[in-house]
C-alpha cells in the first residue's frame, strides 16, 4: 500500500527550492498547514522548473491507480495531479512535484499488478525523507517568525522564516542524512 498527497499551487518540484507548480482551478481547494487556501493541481497544470529555468507540464507519472485520482469535470476531465507526477519541462532528467501544502488530501492505493510488480524490484531504491520541523524554546513555546537555514555538509537545501506554529518548510532529502539545521536570533 502506497501513500500519495494532493499537489496544489505553490508546491515545489525535485528540481531546485525556486521550482513551483502553477495551479489554476477554480473549483478545487485545499487548505495547507497554515490554513490558506491553494488551488488543488491537475495533470496539464504548469509548474515552473528552476535546474532548466523553464515552464513546463505536469504529465501525471506516479503510481497511483488514475481510478483514485480526483477529476476535474469543470475542466476537461482532467486527473488530479499527486506526488511523484513528472514535469515535462527542459531537463533531460523530468523532475518530479513534491507535496508540500496539500498534504491533508490523501490517498491510499495498492496500484495495478504491474504497479506491483515494479515496486517489488524497486525495493531496495534509496528512500526519500520529506519532512518539517518545528522549533520551540526550552518551555516547549513555538519560535515563530525565525530564520532559518538548514544545509547537508556545505549545501544549503532550505532556507526562510518560521511559521505561527514554529515550523520549517519541508525539507526533502533523498535518503538519511545528517542536516544542519541553523537559526537566526
Amino acid at each position: 500500500m502506497s501513500v500519495y498527497y494532493a499537489i496544489v499551487d505553490g508546491d515545489p518540484l525535485t528540481s531546485g527550492p525556486n521550482s513551483r507548480v502553477y495551479a489554476w482551478s477554480k473549483s478545487c481547494f485545499i487548505d495547507d498547514p497554515d490554513g490558506r487556501e491553494r488551488s488543488m493541481a491537475f495533470i496539464g497544470d504548469k509548474a515552473h522548473c528552476e535546474k532548466c529555468n523553464s515552464t513546463g507540464t505536469i504529465m501525471g507519472g506516479a503510481r497511483v491507480s488514475n481510478e483514485h485520482r480526483l477529476i476535474d469535470l469543470e475542466n476537461g476531465g482532467r486527473r488530479q495531479a499527486v506526488g511523484g507526477d513528472y514535469v515535462l519541462c527542459k531537463c533531460p532528467e523530468r523532475p518530479q512535484v513534491i507535496a508540500r501544502y496539500g498534504r491533508n488530501w490523501i490517498i491510499e492505493d495498492g496500484g495495478d499488478i504491474s504497479q506491483q510488480t515494479t515496486r517489488a524490484s524497486a525495493a531496495n531504491a534509496v528512500l526519500s525523507y520529506d519532512e518539517r520541523f518545528t522549533l520551540t524554546d526550552t518551555e516547549g513555546h513555538p519560535l515563530r517568525n525565525i530564520r532559518y537555514r538548514a544545509r547537508i555538509g556545505l549545501n544549503v537545501v532550505a532556507s526562510g522564516v518560521t511559521g505561527p506554529n514554529g515550523q520549517t518548510q519541508r525539507i526533502v532529502t533523498n535518503g538519511s542524512q545528517n542536516l544542519t539545521l541553523e537559526i537566526e536570533r
